[in-house]
Formats: structure tokens, sequence, C-alpha cells
């Protein structure tokens, strides 16, 4: 079954690497030439993490990794992907909307 992984690139890396890259995952996101989205399983994280160029494979269970080195669009898309991935920690997450103490979306009532 395959998985998600957010693969940042070193700023020297050749550009062959993005092709070596989608003959072993299918890239989902585009964020820049160095930053992309990847779906694959989890052996194919650890032989895209080996690859000569890479820097980062980050998967849903990894803490943030030190992207000092990206652009302000490479950053905000790296923070905003790894938030996607957090545990939500809403009051009521997961119960049904008509769960008691709460209550169901619709029309405010006057």
């Amino acid at each position: 079954m395959d998985d998600e992984a957010l693969v940042i690139l070193s700023p020297t890396a050749n550009v062959d690497i993005t092709e070596s890259i989608s003959r072993q995952a299918r890239v989902t996101q585009v964020a820049s030439d160095r930053v992309m989205v990847i779906s694959a399983d989890a052996a194919s994280f650890s032989q895209l993490a080996a690859l000569q160029g890479v820097a980062h494979v980050l998967t849903r269970t990894d803490s943030a990794a030190d992207v000092s080195g990206l652009n302000a669009q490479e950053s905000l898309f790296v923070q905003g992907w790894l938030l996607s991935h957090q545990p939500k920690a809403r009051k009521g997450e997961g119960l049904p909307w008509d769960a008691p103490g709460f209550e169901a979306p619709g029309p405010r009532k006057e």
C-alpha cells in the first residue's frame, strides 16, 4: 500500500534526480524544482533517501527537518504539508455531528 512523503532535494542536486525519483515513485505535487510530494511504498522511501542529491524524505510520522536552505515559498509549502499531517486536536474530533453537547450544522435557530 502506498503512502505519501515529502522529498526535499539539496541545492546542488542534478536535474536528472527528478527522473530517478519519478521512476521509483509517483510524484503527486511539485512545489518547486527542489520540493515535491510523492506516493510510494515504505521501502521506496529509504531507497529515495539514499539517492545522491536527496536532502530529506519526510513521511507523515517524521518531525520537521531543518529546512533553512529553502526559499520562502518552499518553506511555506513544507511547513503546511507537515502541519496537515499532524493529529487533529479539536473538541469533538471523530464524534457524530449530533453527539450530546454538540449542535448539528444547519441554519441557525433564532
